[in-house]
């Protein structure tokens, strides 16, 4: 009978010690495969890359600039080159420091890729090495 709750015993600690060590390997693994949990659009390449940026102003005068950055985001390249100014809503209403403003008279700023319109706004835009972008003021 003796053996018998010695064995009990001594089979609930190793199935403990092994459940404990099963969480600790897990915690470990699962630990190791997270992304970052705070990806604000900002992060930083190793690599430069050169990106080119045509703004065609409303009286369809045109500006080209060449960046260079680190960045990996459309948007943080822009700020980065003193271009734009975040906003809070996620629109930026203000190119090279002139507004559109679409509730005054309709004037917006249409963000273009090779002349095509982009279905994304300037946060979500990966940006590559030789690429080039246009802001046109459009109403």
């Amino acid at each position: 009978m003796k053996n018998k709750m010695k064995f009990k015993s001594f089979l609930k600690k190793s199935i403990a010690l092994l459940a404990a060590a099963i969480l600790v390997f897990t915690f470990f693994t699962l630990a190791g495969c997270t992304k970052n949990p705070v990806d604000d659009g900002s992060s930083v390449s190793a690599e430069t890359k050169t990106v080119f940026f045509k703004i065609v102003y409303e009286d369809k005068t045109e500006k080209t600039i060449q960046i260079n950055t680190q960045k990996t985001v459309l948007a943080d390249a822009l700020s980065e080159a003193g271009l734009i100014e975040y906003e809070k809503s996620g629109l930026y209403t203000t190119i090279d420091g002139v507004t559109a403003d679409f509730s005054k008279d309709g004037a917006w700023w249409c963000i273009t890729k090779g002349g095509e319109m982009l279905n994304f706004g300037l946060n979500d835009i990966k940006i590559a090495d030789g690429e080039s972008y246009e802001a046109t003021y459009t109403k």
